[in-house]
């Protein structure tokens, strides 16, 4: 009997505290749990190919032939003698080289100097340098970039402080805004004169609930406190969530195997029968009187 009663106490502490756990767990994890299902619902549902933009700029497919390049190699390597690389690509409808150079810079008292790459843009025609980019030519990529029907609003040049949604490490670069309810963004390097990134009113509200949904409300990365003791909470009330449903199952369980009336017509339908069977029979009790009656009489 005592084994049983600490079994049965046992039970009850178990189902008790789980209980209040996995309460008060839901309760502070249910704002989280909602941004989650929020912001996550967002980033599945848009086409992540729109989201980054493709759908702003064409996918012009020229090709180069070896007659359109009129400056030779050998004089642009005489013209610029610090060439680490080059590449042929198209600016608009004219071919460019896209020169890596390298330059050294004297830094302190000019004891020592640092090497650095710069990038030069030149016309692989007529030899001249275009680069950096100037604002009537940036316009003109933008216009050969952008599949959108909406006026310039704005142009601007950025050489710091990157907004959130460019790299810094695409800087220098044009920016040209759009008219429109996407607030589309062109971004055109100022060395290179190509298109280096796109953006739209619906990639910073994915940019936006990228944050939320991680948590992280400063630099967007998955590396903060808060993202994990959440998910600690979330694990504490699986668990006791799990041990609420095992005494749960095991209840209903120990319930079918043990027969029960289930409705209150089954117990008016059993009371008669329970009647009858604990009835007296009356007329077996006659009988026999009258047959020991007789049995007298005879005698």
């Amino acid at each position: 009997m005592q084994n049983k009663y600490k079994q049965s106490k046992r039970k009850t502490s178990w189902q008790q505290q789980s209980r209040i756990w996995h309460k008060w767990l839901m309760v502070v994890l249910g704002v989280p749990f909602l941004i989650w299902a929020i912001t996550g619902l967002y980033m599945v549902t848009i086409n992540i190919h729109y989201i980054h933009g493709d759908s702003l700029v064409y996918n012009h497919q020229t090709t180069i032939t070896p007659s359109d390049i009129r400056l030779p190699i050998k004089e642009l390597a005489r013209r610029y003698p610090n060439i680490q690389s080059f590449t042929i690509a198209m600016l608009i409808d004219k071919p460019v080289y896209q020169l890596t150079m390298e330059s050294s810079e004297k830094h302190g008292d000019g004891s020592h100097t640092i090497n650095s790459n710069q990038t030069l843009l030149v016309d692989a025609q007529t030899g001249e340098q275009l680069s950096p980019l100037s604002k009537a030519s940036a316009l003109a990529v933008a216009s050969y970039e952008y599949t959108g029907e909406g006026e310039v609003t704005s142009v601007e040049l950025i050489t710091e402080n990157a907004p959130f949604e460019l790299s810094a490490r695409h800087l220098p670069v044009w920016r040209i805004d759009y008219q429109g309810l996407d607030g589309a963004s062109i971004y055109v390097s100022v060395l290179t004169g190509q298109v280096v990134t796109k953006r739209h009113n619906y990639w910073r509200i994915f940019d936006y609930f990228f944050r939320f949904h991680l948590m992280d409300y400063q630099d967007g990365e998955a590396d903060n406190q808060l993202l994990f003791w959440t998910i600690i909470a979330s694990l504490l009330a699986v668990f006791s969530g799990t041990v609420l449903l095992y005494f749960c199952m095991k209840s209903r369980m120990k319930s079918r195997m043990t027969p029960r009336i289930k409705s209150r017509k089954e117990l008016l339908d059993l009371k008669p029968n329970l009647r009858q069977d604990h009835q007296p029979n009356t007329d077996s009790v006659y009988s026999s009187s009258a047959q020991q009656g007789e049995s007298h009489a005879m005698d």
